[in-house]
């Protein structure tokens, strides 16, 4: 009876969240969005960046761009009217192309029960969801590389590898001192092009505990009200004007690759997850626990690689 309620309870909850599909169950719409929204709750970059829910296998991110000057004068010198040449604007498109993904997670009968006796089963195995699936998707869309030796990785590029603009602390040609924290912004703020960081207060240094916490004390050295600051309270640091943010996912770079810094406005990444999301439900009764397999899929790119910089902490520029 024990097992027959808890199988109940579950099969119940599985019932209110999702549709059938093709004899799949798969999230219905009001669900998905919850699921979506918990992953930007436990991820601070999958917050910030820009989510694109996608309807087919590939999406096209499209964007429209201006190159230099638009406006003219009205009037020649001589009075006449001024025919102005027109502006072209450039047209470029990226695409988000749906990988399979898939995660299997647990949930034990103690407190599958709890939940059933709240009667919040459903909310719950959402929220369970996204908090298994959001660090390992933040870390998919920052470090995959098809170069990877990583199986989970190598499906795609991400916000690293994607990036226009590279930058290496090692080897005879390196761009910065990749001890010294001030090097590291310095060069990655000149490497930018300085059209996308008119507005600086929306560019954002995103990096690792490392890097924030080498800044910290950074400032804290200068015996300033700045450094007070830094040294006993939490909040977000600003490099000349730029948020740097950390995010534990910065953290889970891959020793192919080594740490990174990244530099853009978190609106220029991207990241899609296709509609349809299938969660299967797998009984395992000896150890008194229901596992549940999630299958997604997803992608990452940029609106703009041109507006990202990246600093390779750990890597010497690759010989042309």
């Amino acid at each position: 009876m024990y097992n027959i309620d808890i199988k109940g309870g579950i099969e119940k909850a599985l019932k209110s969240i999702t549709v059938q599909d093709l004899n799949d169950s798969v999230l219905s719409p009001e669900q998905f969005q919850k699921f979506v929204d918990g992953l930007q709750d436990e991820s601070k970059i999958l917050s910030m960046a820009r989510l694109q829910e996608m309807y087919s296998q590939v999406a096209k991110i499209d964007r429209m761009q201006f190159d230099g000057r638009v406006l003219e004068q009205g009037k020649n010198a001589d009075g006449t009217q001024n025919i102005p040449g027109a502006a072209k604007p450039t047209f470029k498109t990226n695409e988000l192309v749906a990988h399979e993904l898939v995660a299997v997670t647990g949930l034990y009968d103690d407190a599958a029960r709890r939940n059933i006796m709240k009667k919040n089963l459903e909310n719950y195995l959402i929220t369970l969801f996204s908090k298994q699936v959001a660090f390992d998707l933040a870390e998919y869309c920052l470090w995959a590389n098809t170069a990877s030796s990583d199986p989970f990785l190598k499906k795609t590029n991400g916000w690293i590898e994607l990036a226009a603009n590279k930058l290496y602390g090692q080897g005879t040609e390196a761009d910065f001192n990749p001890t010294d924290i001030f090097s590291i912004f310095n060069s990655m703020i000149q490497a930018m092009p300085k059209r996308a960081i008119r507005n600086r207060s929306e560019v954002v240094f995103h990096v690792g505990f490392e890097i924030e916490d080498a800044l910290r004390d950074a400032y804290a050295n200068r015996g300033t009200d700045l450094g007070d600051l830094a040294l006993t309270t939490n909040g977000t640091l600003t490099y000349k004007g730029f948020p740097v943010v950390y995010d534990p996912a910065m953290d889970a770079y891959p020793d192919d690759t080594g740490r990174a810094v990244l530099f853009t406005n978190p609106k220029n990444l991207v990241y899609g997850v296709f509609h349809r999301v299938t969660i299967e439900a797998d009984r395992v009764p000896k150890e008194r626990k229901t596992d549940f397999v999630l299958t997604f899929e997803g992608d990452a790119n940029y609106d703009n690689e041109e507006a990202a910089v990246v600093a390779y902490l750990d890597k010497a520029k690759p010989s042309a």
